[in-house]
């Protein structure tokens, strides 16, 4: 399971995910084709991801976001030109290719 956003303006390249408790292992990120993996996540992380680098001119850019972990748990999605918090505010890199705030259902896993 996951989610999928369109008409995301170039501007709002920063996604904040914040796992929940125990919350996803792991989060695969897709904008506009291109493929980021956010992995090794711990209960109540907050990560930044900037996706600037896969973000097209405009308004058009569409994310797909999709999350592995137990049945039942969660992470918080945010896609904007800021973050969460004052915690998130240091942006980490965007890991190499591989609207609003919003809930991933996770995809379970063989554990």
């Amino acid at each position: 399971m996951g989610a999928s956003y369109g008409g995301i303006p170039d501007i709002e390249h920063l996604i904040t995910l914040q796992n929940g408790d125990p919350g996803l292992d792991q989060v695969q990120i897709s904008v506009n084709g291109v493929a980021f993996e956010v992995g090794n996540l711990q209960p109540n992380e907050v990560r930044v991801l900037d996706v600037a680098s896969a973000m097209q001119p405009g308004d058009s850019n569409a994310v797909l976001v999709r999350g592995q972990g137990a049945p039942g748990q969660e992470i918080d999605v945010l896609i904007a030109d800021m973050t969460f918090s004052a915690e998130a505010a240091e942006v980490t890199p965007s890991p190499a290719p591989t609207d609003a705030t919003t809930d991933v259902s996770p995809e379970p896993t063989d554990e």
